[in-house]
């Protein structure tokens, strides 16, 4: 399953849970995709993952301080301090609406220290560039002394957090 196999004008999430399968110079990962709301749920903070990715809309400020507020919430917690965050602005299709700026959110990135993306799901504009993104990120966090090491035929696990409500796989 790629990014192009789900319906992106989908309004109801199937289940918390989505899995992706992606191939990377012939090495095959699988990539399961936890999706939950920081607001109402704080179970996702104990949830045993590889990577937090969080999505905001770039048409939405609220969004942006939701998903930073998630950031900040993961860089003071002693046991996801460390973990890789990576941040997408979903919505580039609507550039003409845009509220936060990419100054905004690639400053945010500096401080807090995580990758940031932009994306539509819609158009499905750079989702396989993210996808790749966080099989590298994955891959640096297990192995950071290596260059990206081999983690062919594993399952990682992506904590998904939708600060709006959006899906992405």
């Amino acid at each position: 399953m790629t990014s192009e196999c789900r319906n992106p004008f989908a309004t109801e999430a199937d289940s918390s849970e989505n899995t992706v399968s992606i191939n990377i110079g012939g090495q095959e990962s699988e990539l399961k995709f936890y999706e939950a709301d920081p607001q109402n749920d704080d179970s996702w903070i104990d949830r045993e993952v590889h990577l937090y990715l969080l999505l905001y809309s770039i048409d939405s400020r609220t969004s942006f301080k939701q998903a930073m507020y998630v950031v900040e919430r993961l860089r003071e917690s002693a046991s996801t301090r460390h973990m890789p965050i990576v941040m997408a602005g979903n919505k580039v299709d609507l550039e003409r609406k845009r509220t936060v700026s990419k100054a905004d959110a690639k400053n945010m990135a500096l401080t807090f220290g995580f990758v940031h993306y932009e994306i539509s799901v819609a158009l499905n504009h750079d989702v396989d560039d993210l996808l790749v993104g966080l099989i590298a990120e994955i891959k640096e966090s297990i192995n950071p002394q290596r260059e990206l090491a081999n983690i062919e035929n594993q399952q990682v696990f992506i904590h998904l957090q939708l600060t709006t409500p959006l899906v992405i796989m």
